[in-house]
């Protein structure tokens, strides 16, 4: 009797947990979740990079970017991605060998091209909610200026390494095509010649004081959009 009671108790327990999980979960043809075939897209972005120009007011910022993005998955928790990106920025001239109230013209177009590789984590793997996917990650790369080199400050942004941290949601309509909303930082290192810490006459200011440091990291939030095409191979 008391082993009947036990079974009898064993089955009564998998059924209430085999109803209340039917009740709880979705039919699959009706579940908000779906497998993500896609490994692979090719994309176009766009978006807006605004930021510092650092303690001397000479570094770019404030404009455009558009470049094309190419991602491949990596297993199931993970894509890898590499960029190539043209950002239409915008700096001030500072001439070192003038009065404060005088030095400073501008703005001036400064062009970058960025080229980068990253890794994003895909939170929810390898499926979507509603067609919805979040990620974030990281990324390294270089950006090297373009059009406009050193002038009377002696300053050039040259070529510099970047960092690259992002944040995004990624939105399948259907299979075969991507929208990505990405929020990221591009982080660099402006290096300032000996000319902004040198007073142009007594009695008046450098561009940066003497206990400036001579090199700063600057953070530059961008806002990105996407389009892509996707493969399943």
């Amino acid at each position: 009797m008391t082993i009947r009671m036990l079974v009898a108790a064993a089955l009564l327990s998998a059924a209430v947990t085999g109803t209340a999980a039917a009740q709880s979960g979705h039919p699959p043809e009706t579940s908000p979740y779906r497998d993500l075939v896609a490994k692979q897209t090719a994309q176009v972005i766009g978006g807006y990079i605004g930021g510092s120009r650092g303690a001397a007011n000479v570094g770019p910022a404030d404009g455009p970017l558009a470049g094309i993005r190419y991602d491949h998955a990596v297993g199931t928790p993970a894509d890898i991605q590499i960029g190539l990106s043209v950002a239409h920025l915008k700096r001030y001239v500072v001439d070192p060998s003038r009065a404060p109230d005088a030095r400073t013209t501008g703005p001036i177009n400064q062009d970058l091209i960025m080229m980068e590789a990253g890794l994003s984590l895909v939170l929810m793997g390898r499926k979507t909610w509603h067609g919805f996917s979040p990620y974030v990650g990281g990324g390294l790369g270089v950006a090297f200026e373009t059009g406009l080199g050193a002038e009377t400050s002696l300053y050039a942004f040259g070529t510099k390494a970047i960092l690259v941290p992002h944040v995004g949601l990624k939105w399948y309509p259907v299979q075969a095509f991507a929208i990505k909303l990405e929020a990221r930082d591009y982080l660099w290192k402006l290096s300032y010649p000996t000319t902004f810490f040198t007073p142009p006459a007594p009695n008046v200011p450098a561009v940066l004081s003497g206990s400036a440091a001579a090199s700063e990291w600057t953070m530059h939030p961008a806002l990105l959009l996407s389009v892509g095409y996707t493969f399943a191979f």
